[in-house]
This record gives structure tokens, C-alpha cells and sequence, in this order.
């Protein structure tokens, strides 16, 4: 490989920027998509984790690389205020244990650099990381649509992914098709009748508070809380209009693969019992 430590251009053009771009976004969603290409993968999405990744290489993509810690200041900035407790303990352990500044290290954007002629120096392999990591990004951003009906009428999700027209159109706020293919708008589902952004996790405290009032259930220790965060979890924590029974078939399939006859189980009626006990 050859590299160029103080001389030559140190500054990368935006045919070489995209390229850049192009191979983290190409390289981030074969992983992103495990789920769909491997034999024995989930045919299901993982939308919240594809959240969190797409959060954690922004943190990092913002630190340098050899950042012995991460600094709270870009976490701060990168992470939206409307994000609950839950998810920033979850993208807290995907710092630590998935996504770290060495993500990409300097070797690696050497070699993307090198693989297209691009000067290799300390100021184009800082720049080249960052595009790598740029399309890290895009790829969860992307992986989250793998289940969107324009995408899979594609018939190859992976390449409709890589389509930026096709991504484009898919990222129209309720876009959807017909019959024929054109694109319309969703109306919503059968538990909502208006279209809304706001996630599950961000109604968990209200919800919780509506079930106790209208019940007159006495404290449960938050059980019932983490019920409804482990709800968001099992089931992507979408926006509240784009829930639909499917999702609570899916979380009641997830609860009872995790549970045993053993396992103690609440009743607003009787508190903690478990199965083998009724």
C-alpha cells in the first residue's frame, strides 16, 4: 500500500468522498441484513437496534479514534432529547460493547483510500474514516426500511436498499403502493385513526398512569412499567399509529419462549404466582 504521510493532496474530492461512502454503506448493510441474507437468520427487522447503531457510529464518527473514553459532550449532542431512560441505557451498552472510536481504524481508511488512488496522509485518512463511518450510518438508517412494502415489491431488499430513489420515495412520511406499484399514503391502522410520530417508549409513563387510574390498581413495584418497556423492546418500539394486533402476537410468541412453567408471573389479582401454581 502506498502512503502518502506528509506530501500530496490533503483533500479529498466528492467523487472520492462518495466512494468512501458508497463501501461503509455497501460494507455496514451486509451486516445490517444478516437478518435476511443468512440461512439460518430472523426474517424479522430489527428496527430499535438499527436505531441505536446508526446513533452510536454518529457519536463516534465525531471522536477521534483513539478517544480513550467516550466524551459525554458529543454523546449529549448527538442523542435527541425525546429519547426515554431505556433507550439510552440500551445505546449506552452498545458503546460499550458493539460500537467504540476503533471502529474504523486508521489502517482501515488507509486501505479504502489506497483501493480507489486517493492520497493517503493524517488529514485524507481522518476524512476517509469519517465517510466510512457516514455510511455506517445510512445503513441502519436503511436497514430500518428492509419491511417497507416499496422495498419488498422490489423483490431484492438488499438491492433495493443500496436504490437511493427507491430509499428516497420509501422515507416520504407514510409512503406506501398500490396494486400497481404507485405510491399512496397510509391512513393508519385499526388501533389508530391518526397518523402520529411518537414512539411507544415515550408514552410508557402516561400509559402506566392511565392503567392504574382507570383500574384503581394499588403499587406493583414498576412491574407493570417494565411490562410495557419490555413491550417497546420485543416489538421495535414503532410509532404509536404504526401498531397493529400482529405486534401483540409477536410480543406474546417472544414472552412465552422466555418464560416457563417456573417463572413467576404477575395478577393484578393475586401479585406474583407462578404457572405451576394455578
Amino acid at each position: 500500500m502506498s502512503m502518502e504521510i506528509l506530501g500530496g493532496r490533503r483533500s479529498l474530492t466528492l467523487d472520492e468522498q462518495e466512494s468512501l461512502f458508497r463501501q461503509g454503506l455497501k460494507d455496514e448493510l451486509a451486516r445490517a441484513t444478516a437478518h435476511i441474507t443468512a440461512p439460518i437468520g430472523s426474517e424479522e427487522p430489527h428496527p430499535l437496534l438499527h436505531k441505536m447503531m446508526a446513533v452510536a457510529y454518529r457519536i463516534v464518527m465525531r471522536m477521534p479514534v483513539d478517544a480513550a473514553d467516550l466524551d459525554q459532550a458529543v454523546v449529549d449532542k448527538v442523542v435527541p432529547e425525546t429519547w426515554s431512560a431505556s433507550e439510552k441505557l440500551l445505546l449506552d451498552k452498545v458503546l460499550r460493547l458493539m460500537v467504540s472510536p476503533k471502529t474504523v481504524t486508521p489502517d482501515e481508511a488507509a486501505a479504502a483510500l489506497d483501493a480507489i488512488a486517493a492520497p493517503a496522509n493524517e488529514v485524507t485518512i481522518r476524512d476517509a474514516r469519517a465517510h466510512l463511518l457516514r455510511g455506517y450510518v445510512e445503513a441502519h438508517q436503511r436497514a430500518e426500511l428492509s419491511q417497507h412494502p416499496l422495498i419488498e415489491a422490489a423483490g431484492d431488499p438488499i438491492s433495493a436498499l443500496l436504490n437511493d430513489a427507491l430509499v428516497l420515495e420509501a422515507r416520504r412520511p407514510h409512503a406506501a403502493t398500490t396494486g400497481n406499484g404507485a405510491p399512496t399514503v397510509e391512513s393508519g391502522n385499526r388501533f389508530f385513526a391518526r397518523i402520529t410520530d411518537v414512539r411507544f417508549s415515550q408514552q410508557i409513563d402516561e400509559l402506566v398512569e392511565k392503567v392504574f387510574a382507570d383500574n384503581e390498581w394499588q403499587p406493583d413495584g414498576n412491574r407493570t412499567k417494565h411490562m410495557f418497556e419490555t413491550f417497546a423492546w420485543l416489538t421495535g418500539d414503532k410509532a404509536m399509529s404504526d401498531y397493529e394486533p400482529e405486534d401483540i402476537r409477536v410480543f406474546s410468541r417472544r414472552m412465552a419462549l422466555s418464560c416457563s412453567a417456573s417463572t413467576p408471573r404477575w395478577s393484578s389479582a393475586t401479585g406474583w404466582k407462578r404457572a405451576s401454581d394455578r
